[in-house]
């Protein structure tokens, strides 16, 4: 019981010193909301480079996960006009084109999912860039070239969890305009 006293005494110096390494605990500790407020002081400060930057990139990711697709782009948008690390970049263009996906910007959500699955080093992520593009015919309603690219996904992706969805929505195509 003590221990655990000197241990929550530390954490809450620890958290007036250093907001950031506060956010960063709650975040991975799924305590978003809290790291949220923690995020947002540190960057009330005087943040350095590479914590404002993941300050930036947590908080466009806490809203995007609240569907605040609006609010995460504009963390995104701050974050890239930092020029982040490689990286970072490349994780912040996937968000926002998420984010801009969700919000109906279809053109912007193309270009950005184009070069994500081009050039992100993860190639699960590119897998996910290329299973949004099928998603993009498909809400456009160009069923043909939705299941095209879909289907090439399943075809030649090692990535289960893309194979996968491309089914799920090749599946969800049919049924649709099968129903009509």
């Amino acid at each position: 019981k003590i221990f655990e006293i000197i241990i929550n005494n530390d954490r809450k110096s620890i958290s007036l010193l250093n907001p950031f390494l506060e956010a960063e605990h709650l975040y991975h500790s799924g305590d978003i909301e809290k790291s949220q407020l923690f995020y947002q002081d540190y960057l009330g400060g005087k943040p350095s480079h590479d914590r404002g930057n993941m300050a930036l990139y947590r908080l466009g990711a806490i809203h995007e996960q609240n569907r605040s697709f609006a609010t995460a782009l504009r963390y995104y948008k701050m974050l890239l006009r930092r020029s982040p690390n490689l990286l970072l970049t490349h994780e912040t263009k996937l968000g926002q084109a998420k984010c801009l996906f969700e919000l109906e910007q279809y053109d912007e959500a193309e270009k950005l999912f184009k070069e994500i699955a081009y050039s992100h080093p993860d190639v699960n992520k590119k897998w996910e860039a290329r299973v949004y593009l099928g998603k993009l015919d498909q809400k456009q309603l160009d069923h043909k070239n939705a299941i095209e690219k879909l289907k090439a996904i399943y075809s030649h992706s090692e990535a289960k969890d893309a194979r996968n969805q491309a089914k799920d929505i090749i599946d969800q195509i049919i049924k649709q305009n099968l129903t009509k």
